[in-house]
């Protein structure tokens, strides 16, 4: 899946129940975007638990995408960073299987210290059974997947945005926009 020193873009949730699946949808909207990017590799966690173990153990960098209550209007995209994103999955309660708090535990007792690791986090707005997300969730959707280019781009998985050229130089391969919606 990813080798060591790699960056994992998981999206995680339960599809079945409408935007508690936002993470999922993010993570097959990126993959085709992302596709061919040396050391970058894109997961549909759904709702996976321990199987996620080897994958996120593989991660040097990892970012999940998440439907996250944070008390904020639904669609709103929260971004957490390093130590705030781990401590946030802490005590946390999910539709997921083993869930991703346990998950995470479990990798840092058998030693996993990535050098970075983020949640881009979409406010629900229905979790009740539907495949479909809602319309506020759905444009979170895609300023999540904005997120986690702009995390690609700030962690040098991705080259900068032509605008951003200028400030930072050449960086790494490019993925192409997110493009029409």
């Amino acid at each position: 899946m990813t080798g060591a020193g790699d960056t994992l873009v998981l999206g995680i949730g339960n599809v079945l129940l409408a935007d508690e699946g936002v993470g999922v949808h993010v993570a097959t909207l990126l993959e085709g975007r992302l596709a061919g990017v040396p050391g970058l590799s894109v997961l549909d966690g759904g709702t996976l638990g321990l199987e996620l173990l080897g994958p996120i153990e593989d991660a040097q960098q990892l970012i999940v995408v998440d439907c996250m209550r944070a008390g904020r209007a639904a669609g709103s995209v929260t971004v957490l960073r390093d130590r705030e994103a781990t401590e946030w999955t802490t005590g946390r309660v999910t539709a997921h299987d083993l869930g991703l708090p346990s998950v995470f535990a479990l990798a840092q007792l058998r030693g996993w210290q990535p050098r970075r690791v983020a949640v881009v986090g979409v406010e629900p707005d229905r979790l009740e059974p539907s495949l479909s997300l809602s319309p506020p969730v759905e444009r979170g959707a895609l300023e999540a997947a904005e997120q986690v280019m702009d995390l690609l781009r700030q962690w040098e998985v991705l080259s900068p945005k032509p605008a951003d050229r200028l400030r930072n130089g050449p960086a790494t391969p490019a993925a192409p926009p997110l493009g029409d919606r």
